[in-house]
């Protein structure tokens, strides 16, 4: 599930991982590195086609990690500021887009947003999806130079749950595993995982970054909660009533009585 880039690599992917076909479009990655700079998504043309036209990218860019898209008409160029990510540590990043509109979250902390240029809503992207990098940079119209050196632990594609990357894999070329549990596809060309700092063994990834589970385990738990206050305020409810009720029962025999006594004397 998990792929590492030392700068010079790069993973070509089926291009059905991104369709592109949802109204709204939600992208999760959750990547490490020590660069400053590095490619980390691109989806785009062919290699045949280098005119600049509709693509969708996620990079590193002088340490901040950066969200560009291309609707045909000029790109969306979004950057968030607030917080470096070429740390070393995990950083959890998700995009989205809606149309013309998108944003980019970071650690679920930090959030900007931005418009790509012109009238048009939809993405037609009809080249691979590569990752950590590119064959040609000419494919990316100038706009990056550097492959990512470091580590995409996770890649989600609206629901889909963590993408088993190695599966979508067509080539690739100076990629290894993040971990020491090796997956070796047969159509990738591996460099040796023994001879980087990204090779460590790490935490296994969540089960998803864009709904991620303790989230909704939380909500669950608070709405039981809020569900056992509501019985526990009907029950004190009722309670009350039958005191109150008791009381008035035993004042109107009181009174019955009084009335029998006054008209037997």
């Amino acid at each position: 599930y998990d792929v590492a880039f030392r700068g010079d690599g790069w993973l070509e992917l089926d291009r059905s991982v991104m369709m592109h076909e949802e109204e709204r479009e939600v992208l999760g990655f959750e990547i490490s590195t020590n660069k400053s700079n590095g490619l980390i998504m691109w989806h785009g043309q062919t290699p045949n086609d280098l005119t600049p036209d509709d693509y969708i990218a996620v990079a590193v860019v002088d340490g901040y990690v950066e969200y560009q898209y291309n609707l045909g008409s000029g790109p969306a160029v979004i950057r968030v500021t607030a917080q470096r990510v070429n740390d070393g540590e995990r950083h959890r990043i998700i995009l989205k887009r809606q149309g013309s509109d998108g944003s980019i979250e970071l650690n679920g902390e930090h959030t900007e947003s931005g418009v790509s240029d012109g009238l048009q809503q939809i993405l037609n992207a009809r080249g691979s999806v590569y990752l950590g990098g590119l064959p040609d940079y000419a494919m990316a119209y100038g706009r990056y130079h550097d492959g990512f050196s470091g580590c995409i632990y996770t890649l989600e594609v609206q629901d889909s749950g963590a993408i088993d990357i190695g599966e979508k894999a067509i080539r690739g070329v100076n990629v290894s595993p993040c971990t020491r549990v090796r997956w070796i596809p047969s159509s990738l060309v591996f460099t040796d995982a023994e001879a980087g700092g990204f090779d460590a063994y790490v935490p296994p990834p969540p089960v998803n970054i864009i709904h991620p589970k303790p989230a909704s385990n939380l909500a669950a738990y608070d709405m039981t909660s809020y569900s056992l206050l509501i019985i526990l305020q009907n029950l004190i409810a009722l309670t009350r009533d039958i005191k109150e009720q008791s009381v008035l029962f035993t004042l109107l025999c009181v009174d019955a009585v009084n009335v029998l006594n006054g008209l037997l004397s």
